[in-house]
């Protein structure tokens, strides 16, 4: 994807995967540290960026790494940060390097040396795990698992044994957050059946993680456990020295799966719709209240990205804006998710549990239902399911839902299925998305003629 930007002409370079590929090829260095391997860089992907206009632009890239001695490939997670400016650049880079470094210690699956600086791109590369805002990253990696198993014992008692553990990366967000699934097999005191267990690990920036730490506590407590509506995951506790929240396996099968299979869309829908609105309802005080401008941040944001991206839209993007602050201004704050998807949205019987609460507070509700509507419609027109499959999802979402809740909230679905679709054309444009700039001129139409409609 082309972006043009006098203040930064190096992104004609930054974003190209091919010369990426060619550059890092030159200058990536081994560790040359204990390793038998040589891996050669065969592809290089841009997974996926943020940028702000004439100001700052973070890449994900994903390498493929061929072992020449083996024969098998692996994948490796780089991230690229470059500004407008060469200072702050050369400054963050000065500061990583001039710390304690990490990767001198042993390391055994570090590939190459983890930093990298281009002053001609104003380009600061790190390699997976180095990130400069998860620091704690490499310490939960390294020290040869000693750290996690004090964790998982921690969760088990005294007398127990870990036999087996493997870890997974099932998230990274560079610069954010990082979530890793935990298999292990852990021996008794008394030599009885081995447990076999899943906890998750999820590593933060700063502190953030101890605050979703206390809110899943105290939800927990409005939520307990039963055997029928909402499921709250055990938060199992919080590593202040990683930034690391260890939780449990929501249990059940994803919505996701239910409906790009096309299997119990009613029966699962409903489930979820009842949950939805129940939680929207409950009485969540000690959550972190929005204000009028945090609500719309997120707008705000996602119009401000696609008119960096897409500049022909600026019209459209203010007029869309304008109707949807102008029909939000006014709401009762309630218990929100604000970043639900059928991927964060687990089935079990009769129980429904709701994954990914980093970003709950007092919010609008409506943007709970209007996200998942935006998602399942993503769905629809990314031709993962059918038309019907949609309709129908839609019509029981709508149905159960709002025969919950306040009347007067289903005045606030359009404004808010705007704000959902927004994020979904952020979502295409930043990974790259084939036909992106087309499918987002689409959701933009879409959202005007919608807002100049109402509800019923």
């Amino acid at each position: 994807m082309a972006l043009r930007d006098a203040e930064m002409p190096q992104l004609s370079t930054i974003l190209n995967p091919q010369k990426m590929l060619n550059l890092l090829r030159k200058t990536v260095r081994p560790t040359g540290e204990g390793h038998y391997h040589i891996y050669e860089i065969t592809d290089c992907k841009v997974e996926r960026f943020r940028y702000r206009k004439g100001d700052r632009i973070i890449v994900q890239y994903q390498l493929t790494l061929y072992d020449q001695l083996t024969k098998h490939s692996k994948k490796l997670w780089v991230t690229g940060v470059s500004r407008n400016k060469l200072k702050p650049v050369l400054k963050r880079y000065k500061r990583i390097i001039s710390s304690d470094p990490w990767w001198n210690s042993s390391f055994s699956s570090l590939v190459f040396e983890p930093v990298l600086y281009f002053p001609d791109l104003k380009l600061l590369i790190q390699l997976y795990p180095q990130d400069h805002h998860l620091p704690t990253l490499p310490l939960f990696l390294n020290n040869h698992s000693k750290i996690r198993e004090t964790l998982l014992l921690s969760q088990l008692g005294e007398g127990w044994k870990i036999m087996e553990s493997q870890l997974t990366l099932m998230r990274y967000r560079p610069l954010q957050a990082a979530t890793f699934r935990c298999a292990f097999e852990a021996e008794p005191p008394h030599k009885k059946e081995p447990l076999k267990k899943i906890f998750y690990f999820k590593l933060f920036k700063k502190d953030e993680g101890l605050s979703v730490f206390e809110d899943l506590l105290q939800l927990k407590q409005v939520f307990p456990s039963r055997e029928e509506g909402i499921h709250v995951l055990n938060a199992l506790g919080y590593s202040k020295q990683l930034k690391t929240l260890i939780l449990e396996e929501a249990p059940g099968i994803p919505l996701s799966a239910f409906i790009l299979n096309g299997l119990s869309i009613e029966y699962t829908l409903e489930k979820t719709a009842k949950a939805l609105a129940e939680f929207n309802l409950s009485s969540c005080s000690f959550l972190k209240k929005q204000s009028m401008e945090e609500r719309f941040h997120p707008l705000e944001k996602a119009i401000r990205f696609i008119q960096d991206v897409c500049p022909e839209h600026q019209e459209k993007l203010h007029q869309i804006s304008f109707q949807i602050q102008a029909r939000l201004k006014e709401v009762t704050l309630c218990p929100t998710h604000l970043d639900l998807k059928p991927e964060h949205i687990f089935i079990d019987g009769e129980r429904v549990t709701f994954i990914d609460l980093d970003a709950v507070a007092m919010s609008d509700p409506v943007y709970d239902i209007a996200s998942l509507i935006a998602r399942i419609v993503f769905l629809s027109e990314s031709k993962q399911i059918s038309r019907r499959i949609r309709n129908r999802a839609l019509r029981v979402l709508k149905t159960h839902y709002f025969s919950q809740v306040p009347r007067s909230w289903k005045k606030r679905l359009i404004p808010n299925y705007c704000c959902a679709s927004l994020k979904i054309a952020c979502y295409l444009l930043q990974h790259q998305e084939a036909e992106a700039k087309t499918r987002v001129a689409h959701i933009l139409n879409k959202c005007i003629q919608q807002l100049s409609q109402e509800e019923r």
